[in-house]
C-alpha cells in the first residue's frame, strides 16, 4: 500500500469538514458563512470535546444564532440556554460572551465582513494575528479557522500546521504541502484531508486508515 491509499482512506472515512457538521457551507464564501465559521472556531477553541462543540454549533446555526444580527439581537439568556442544552454547559456563559463580543468586532471594525482581513492584508501572519482580535480565538483558534477557510482564502492554501501535520507524520505521510496537494487531487480534497488529519489526531485514525497504514508499514519493512 502507498501514501496515496492512506490519503484516500483519510478523506473517505474522516474527511468531513468540521464546518459542514455545523451546517456551514464554506463553499459559498459569503460574509455570513465566514462569520458562522468564526463562531464555530470559537466553540472549537475551548477545552471541550469537539463533538460537543460541533453539536452546540449546529444548534446555534439551526436557531439562527450564528449570524451577526442573530447573535446581537438575541437575548443573552437564549444563547446561554441553547449552548447549555446542547452539551456546552461548562463554558456556556464564557462562549456567549466571546461570540457576542466577536460579533460586535466584526460589525464595527470590519463592516460586518471578515473577508476584509484578506482583502486588506497580504501577509498571512498578520491576518492570523488579526483573527485573534476575535474574543476567544487565540493562536490555535486562528489555525482552526485557517484550516477550513483555506477553501476560499487563497493565501491560506495550502495549509497543514500543528497537530494535523504531526498526525501526518504519525501515519507515515509527508508533511510537505506539495506531495499532499498532489495526492489529494483538488483543493476541496486537500481541505478535507487537513480536517481528517486533525480528526484522526483527536479521535484516533479510523479503522480503514489504520489498515492502510499497517499495510504500508509492512510493505516498507
Amino acid at each position: 500500500m502507498s501514501q496515496q491509499d492512506i490519503v484516500d482512506a483519510l478523506i473517505e472515512e474522516q474527511g468531513t469538514l468540521f464546518s459542514s457538521e455545523m451546517g456551514i457551507d464554506l463553499a459559498q464564501d459569503t460574509a455570513e458563512t465566514n462569520f458562522k465559521w468564526l463562531v464555530g472556531t470559537i466553540l472549537l477553541s475551548k477545552r471541550i470535546s469537539h463533538k460537543l462543540a460541533i453539536r452546540a454549533g449546529r444548534a446555534l446555526n439551526d436557531a439562527g444564532l450564528m449570524t451577526i444580527d442573530g447573535v446581537l439581537d438575541a437575548d443573552e439568556s437564549t444563547m446561554i440556554h441553547t449552548l447549555g442544552e446542547n452539551g456546552y454547559k461548562r463554558y456556556r456563559e464564557v462562549a456567549t460572551d466571546y461570540i457576542r463580543t466577536s460579533a460586535k468586532w466584526v460589525r464595527d471594525d470590519l463592516d460586518g465582513d471578515l473577508r476584509r482581513l484578506r482583502e486588506e492584508n497580504a501577509d498571512v501572519g498578520e491576518v492570523l494575528e488579526k483573527l485573534q482580535d476575535a474574543k476567544g480565538v487565540g493562536e490555535v483558534g486562528a489555525e482552526i479557522f485557517a484550516r477550513e477557510a483555506q477553501l476560499n482564502w487563497d493565501f491560506f492554501y495550502p495549509r497543514l500546521e500543528g497537530s494535523a501535520a504531526d498526525e501526518a507524520d504519525e501515519l507515515g505521510l509527508s508533511r510537505e504541502h506539495g506531495p499532499l496537494v498532489f495526492m489529494a487531487g483538488s483543493r476541496l480534497r486537500f481541505v478535507k484531508l487537513a480536517a481528517a488529519l486533525s480528526r484522526a489526531g483527536i479521535d484516533e485514525p479510523d479503522e480503514a486508515v489504520e489498515e492502510e497504514t499497517d499495510d504500508k508499514a509492512g510493505d516498507d519493512a
